[in-house]
């Protein structure tokens, strides 16, 4: 038996003949459009990475907005809030002051009635005391006195008193 390791040379070429018509057939028909289609999709990866990236800094943009926008609402709001406080404490001010001027009205009110009164009460007493003196000058002297002789004598007396201090 006879070992042959060289191949038949005809059926080396013929393989080798298959093999490269084998390549050409699928790099016309296979490599192409399958080199087409993942340049393609490596087209579509690197746009849709652009897209993201856009999309995150949009999201970005987004956030600094809206982080903005809270704190001008949040400094509006502590506006708002002192505000009120300078308001508050304005009225609270003002209803004191009210009330100070009010009290102060009452007290005077106060004062004017008990001089009223006082006087009043002196008129009274003035009126008692000529009474008094009318009924112990009449008795000293023990005679009647007429009511022209009695007004007269009453008005002389009021006008002196009136003239004196009283004493309280």
């Amino acid at each position: 038996m006879q070992v042959n390791i060289l191949p038949d040379l005809t059926n080396l070429v013929l393989q080798i003949a298959s093999t490269i018509v084998l390549f050409l057939v699928i790099r016309h028909f296979a490599y192409q459009p399958l080199t087409k289609m993942l340049e393609a999709r490596s087209q579509k990866i690197f746009a849709d990475i652009a897209e993201v990236n856009q999309k995150n800094e949009d999201a970005t943009a987004l956030k600094l907005e809206y982080e903005s926008r809270i704190q001008e609402a949040k400094d509006e709001a502590r506006v708002i809030v002192e505000g009120a406080k300078k308001r508050g404490d304005q009225l609270k001010s003002e209803m004191l002051e009210e009330s100070k001027a009010e009290a102060h009205k009452i007290s005077e009110r106060a004062m004017l009635d008990v001089e009223r009164e006082k006087q009043k009460m002196l008129i009274d007493l003035k009126s008692e005391v000529v009474e008094i003196a009318m009924l112990t000058a009449g008795k000293i002297l023990e005679k009647d006195l007429d009511s022209c002789t009695h007004k007269t004598m009453i008005d002389k007396f009021i006008n002196e008193v009136g003239e004196s201090k009283w004493i309280n």
